[in-house]
């Protein structure tokens, strides 16, 4: 932008000064703020708010920062006129209905954001460099020959086509939240970047803009995108394209912040991607993922996939990261001492440990299958930190993921208060009790098992949990029939002698 913007004080400097009018119709009320900055050549402007009286303002010449004029309608749905040689106009946010600047052959910059445009014709600007006329309601955007445009922001309108033939010069280019379904931007050779989201274009050619370095192509029905000739890209964005299979990133070496997250690709190599540093690659079809190569990685999103494996030990730059409702088995984050969050859930995982971790201050690992001595290591490796930390590892409440199959005990929980750890059942509820350390207990005078019958010594307060804390029943009394239940392992928990107990019972 600072190279655009020196580009356009040198042409300004050639440009023959001449009288120029510009009308802008509004529909705001009498008395509402006018917000107009403008550049001059000279650093003067006439201006009429609407009462058809003209007042002379002193403004100045810098495109960068054109002066500020905070004036006021004079009439209801005022029609303003500007007579100047106008180097740069900001009418942002006037409620404009129309604006008429083909006799402003000097304009070179043009911001009429936010409006109530319908139509926009600056045909006749041919010095125009930068134009923003986005979020308006535009649906007829002629830009004639305009060779000198180098930046063009006309996302939220309701464009269906944009002609952008003769923009040779166009090195920005955002024209997303339109009805355009076709973009040809073969002409575009110098463009650097484009933001073209949510466009139901089904295809999008960009072999020639060869220096492309930030592409946004999020939503566009895209099945296949052909990157070979894009070297440069250092951000690539084509997230929710959901029938793209294949993207080959051989050649992005300079590739920083890419996004693929809901498409159907099915590998990514990034051998070559030795720069990245945010990789979201969520909701794909990908089984593998080496990150061998990314030593800057600082943020990951690789959830909702089938990996089984998962090898983070070499990111040593890693500050976040998600990869639940996956396949794993294996997770390593090992050594990894500026992350300080990750979200694990709904995977396979048996063991996990976060040695070395020291900046660690938040894991999310519900629904998984550590059992009560992997539970324990896991608290074990945990850093101490000062703040605290917060580890949600068992989520009996959350049915719509399945059976939590993790296993903690009394004893691990306090082993994690002990370290400033809280573990919490991953609604933001503390667990302060749940399976407690059990041994295999004998029948006494207290409690005596017969089969599938508990006979209590007097009348107790009685709940049968299963091994994952789920509770199946309770109630109390002297005698129970667990006649309902499943064959397998539970837990009977019971009070004696104001005593909280707690026993394992297999049920044949």
């Amino acid at each position: 932008m600072r190279k655009i913007l020196f580009t356009l004080m040198l042409v300004a400097l050639c440009i023959p000064a001449l009288a120029q009018k510009i009308t802008l119709k509004s529909s705001m009320p009498k008395g509402e703020a006018i917000r107009l900055s403008i550049a001059t050549s000279d650093a003067k402007v006439k201006i009429n708010t609407g009462d058809g009286t003209f007042k002379e303002y002193d403004v100045n010449d810098n495109l960068n920062k054109p002066a500020f004029l905070p004036l006021q309608a004079s009439t209801d749905s005022p029609t303003i006129e500007i007579e100047g040689d106008v180097y740069a106009l900001v009418c942002a946010s006037m409620q404009l209905t129309e604006i008429n600047c083909a006799e402003a052959t000097k304009l070179m910059v043009l911001d009429c954001q936010n409006n109530k445009l319908t139509s926009l014709d600056v045909s006749n600007n041919k010095n125009l460099v930068l134009l923003y006329c986005h979020e308006n309601q535009i649906s007829n955007l002629n830009l004639g020959t305009l060779a000198n445009l180098q930046l063009i922001y006309c996302f939220g309108n309701k464009l269906e086509n944009l002609n952008l033939s003769s923009a040779t010069k166009l090195v920005e280019l955002g024209c997303y939240n339109n009805n355009i379904t076709s973009l040809d931007i073969s002409h575009c050779t110098e463009l650097k970047k484009i933001d073209c989201k949510k466009l139901n274009l089904g295809k999008l050619d960009v072999t020639k803009n060869t220096k492309l370095v930030e592409l946004r192509c999020e939503g566009c029905n895209l099945s296949e995108l052909n990157l070979d000739n894009n070297p440069n890209l250092v951000q690539l964005h084509c997230k929710d394209n959901e029938n793209l299979k294949v993207l080959n990133l051989s050649n992005k070496t300079e590739l920083k912040d890419f996004n693929c997250n809901n498409t159907k690709i099915e590998k990514l190599d990034l051998t070559n991607c030795t720069k990245l540093k945010e990789l979201y690659c969520s909701a794909t079809a990908i089984t593998e993922l080496n990150l061998a190569n990314q030593p800057e990685l600082t943020n990951l999103s690789a959830g909702f996939n089938q990996l089984k494996t998962l090898d983070l030990t070499k990111n040593a730059a890693l500050m976040e990261v998600y990869a639940g409702n996956s396949e794993l088995t294996e997770l390593k984050i090992d050594g990894l001492q500026n992350l300080g969050a990750i979200a694990c859930s709904n995977n396979k995982l048996q063991n996990f440990t976060a040695k070395g971790c020291t900046n660690l201050r938040i894991i999310f690992i519900d629904h998984n299958y550590l059992t009560p001595d992997a539970s324990s290591k896991l608290v074990e490796s945990l850093p101490t930190p000062v703040e605290g930390g917060i580890l949600a590892m068992f989520n009996s409440q959350d049915k719509d993921s399945g059976a939590e199959h993790n296993q903690i005990t009394d004893d691990i929980i306090k082993q994690a208060k002990a370290k400033s750890w809280i573990i919490t059942d991953g609604e933001e509820t503390e667990v302060t009790s749940t399976i407690q350390t059990v041994e295999t207990e004998a029948n006494t005078e207290e409690c005596r098992i017969n089969g599938r019958n508990i006979y209590f010594a007097n009348a107790s307060q009685w709940t049968i949990a299963t091994v994952a804390g789920e509770i199946c029943a309770k109630g109390k009394g002297k005698e129970v029939n667990l006649s309902n239940l499943k064959t397998g392992l539970y837990l009977l928990t019971y009070q004696s002698n104001d005593k909280q107990k707690t026993r394992k019972i297999v049920l044949n």
